[in-house]
């Protein structure tokens, strides 16, 4: 939700727009990883808990920015010998973490029934 929606401090910090403070509230989840063993002790079935807005998290950190646009625009998601000479190790574990989590949203998709009119 748009921090123009809150009416003063209190309600940007619901809606997780205040940097370095998060909602008290769960705004979403996101990337459920079905099997238990598979998932992090603390992450539920439902997924990773989000209460920041996604991009205030990108503002705050720009190193993650190719990376995830990397992922939103489709582009190849294997990094080539000279990217991986040149990204940090929180970049390449930024890429690490996108690509575990798109893989899982293609299965996801591949498995969501479709419906008959495409």
């Amino acid at each position: 939700m748009s921090a123009k929606a809150a009416s003063g401090y209190t309600e940007l910090v619901e809606l997780g727009h205040v940097p370095g403070v998060e909602s008290p509230y769960v705004l979403a989840h996101v990337d459920p990883i079905e099997k238990e063993a598979e998932r992090p002790s603390d992450e539920t079935a439902k997924g990773v808990e989000v209460r920041i807005f996604p991009g205030l998290m990108l503002n705050q950190d720009p190193e993650l920015w190719d990376i995830v646009d990397r992922f939103r625009c489709g582009v190849t998601k294997d990094l080539t010998h000279q990217e991986f000479d040149e990204l940090s190790a929180w970049q390449i574990e930024a890429w690490l973490v996108m690509r575990g989590a798109n893989n899982r949203e293609e299965l996801r998709e591949m498995k969501r029934p479709r419906s008959e009119d495409g």
